[in-house]
């Protein structure tokens, strides 16, 4: 089938095929001395073949170049975030550890500070049962220290 143009109208599948069974028949006939060969037929045809396998390359190499395209900004755009996020952690982690250095530091001072004040408390619970001891008798004083009647 043919158009106004002169040029087929087939798929360009149905019409690569048709070109391909055509050049085969003539090389066939070529090489068996059978067909007398046309070469204008023959080149026509091969010619419109390779139009349609460059037409066909020519898809492919948009189509992959797209898609390299599309998957190079991909990797552009992770790479940048994977960077900044590098930079925010490297420019906060001697924050972080000041921070943590500094409230170890405290804890550390407000468990020595308790266990001084406890070593106080006891040496004066200690003063306090002595001078119950000496003012009272000290069955007295231990159910006073029990808080029972005496």
């Amino acid at each position: 089938m043919t158009d106004s143009d002169g040029e087929t109208s087939m798929s360009p599948t149905s019409y690569a095929s048709n070109i391909d069974a055509g050049v085969r028949a003539m090389l066939l006939g070529d090489v068996s001395g059978d067909v007398a060969l046309d070469v204008d037929y023959w080149v026509g045809n091969t010619s419109a073949f390779l139009l349609i396998v460059g037409d066909a390359t020519g898809r492919v190499h948009r189509l992959l170049t797209f898609e390299l395209d599309s998957s190079s900004a991909r990797a552009t755009s992770e790479l940048v975030t994977g960077v900044v996020i590098l930079f925010v952690v490297l420019a906060l982690s001697p924050v972080i550890f000041l921070l943590i250095y500094r409230m170890t530091l405290t804890i550390q001072n407000y468990a020595l500070g308790l266990s001084k004040k406890t070593k106080e408390l006891r040496r004066e619970k200690k003063r306090s049962d002595t001078l119950l001891y000496q003012m009272l008798p000290k069955s007295v004083a231990l159910q006073l220290k029990l808080s029972k009647k005496v």
